[in-house]
């Protein structure tokens, strides 16, 4: 009876044995903080002397190139679209174009390429990467393939890219420019301030000041007119005999001291009344009151207004 009892013991611990020896301990892996990619944009892919049909391709092995060195692309195309809107900015390479850029894409970094082809096997390959935050230029590659074909230009540009994308790793302060937020306008609280309204200017009146020069010259010439004619009858009938008998004696009028009196005192009235009335002529002029109002506009600032 203990044989079939061992036996059943023995089954059980070479099972045990077994599955102990096929089970794996199975540790979790520590997990892996994923940190994302930089974003670039592609801002102009410039051909020289090749094909216009074939700069697409370029375009496309440029974003291949920069995305196998690390980076987050984002293709010309989506770049051209999103600039429709803002037609200043397409072409536009200079730092403050390129931070508008930069802030509407949400990308730290702007590259572009250049390929020249001379001849026909000659090609000069230049990658660029600035910060579109700053303007500067992170990375530069430049590559010279000889007797090369279009698909050989095109890795060479690839390669290019990948050169220019690794030289940005490790480059603190890679962040995209801040978007400029619209928020509502706030506002603004205001001291009640007393208003003084401003009176509207007086009318205009206008005062002849020579009226009564003019008047007075007139009287004083008509009084010197009317000493004038009798000082010149009497000075005109000086010397002559009367008429009439002087007690049996010729008469003679003695009137030359009288006529001179009263022509000199008519003269000298008509020369001043004409002095007056040319003096009364030259002082026509406009009067206009002196108003002065002082007072508190509605910006809360004194003034002085006359009018004089």
């Amino acid at each position: 009876m203990r044989g079939p009892i061992y036996l059943a013991l023995l089954f059980v611990v070479l099972v045990g044995l077994a599955l102990t020896g096929s089970a794996r301990v199975v540790e979790a892996a520590p997990a892996v903080r994923s940190v994302p990619a930089t974003g670039v944009a592609i801002t102009s892919m410039t051909a020289h002397g090749i094909d216009v049909a074939a700069i697409p391709t370029f375009t496309q092995s440029l974003a291949g190139g920069l995305a196998a060195g690390g980076l987050n692309v984002t293709g010309l195309s989506k770049v051209q679209a999103a600039l429709q809107p803002h037609a200043g900015l397409q072409g536009c390479e200079t730092a403050v174009c390129l931070k508008s850029i930069g802030a509407l894409l949400q990308v730290p970094l702007c590259g572009k390429a250049t390929v020249e082809m001379s001849g026909t096997t000659t090609f000069r390959i230049e990658v660029v990467l600035t910060a579109s935050a700053t303007g500067k230029q992170i990375a530069r590659v430049e590559r010279r393939c000889d007797l090369c074909t279009l698909k050989e230009a095109r890795e060479a540009l690839s390669q290019a890219a990948v050169d220019a994308a690794k030289k940005t790793a490790g480059i603190p302060g890679l962040v995209p420019p801040a978007r400029k937020v619209r928020t509502a306008p706030q506002r603004r609280r205001t001291l009640a301030r007393r208003v003084v309204p401003i009176p509207p200017p007086p009318r205009y009146r206008i005062e002849d000041r020579g009226k009564s020069l003019r008047l007075w010259g007139l009287v004083g010439a008509g009084a010197g007119l009317a000493s004038l004619i009798p000082g010149i009858a009497l000075l005109a009938v000086d010397g002559n005999v009367k008429s009439s008998d002087c007690d049996g004696r010729r008469c003679l009028y003695d009137t030359k001291a009288g006529g001179a009196v009263l022509t000199t005192v008519g003269v000298l009235a008509i020369a001043a009344g004409t002095g007056l009335f040319i003096y009364g002529l030259i002082k026509k002029r406009t009067k206009v009151p002196v108003n002065i109002t002082v007072g508190i506009d509605p910006r809360g600032s004194l003034f002085v207004w006359g009018q004089f």
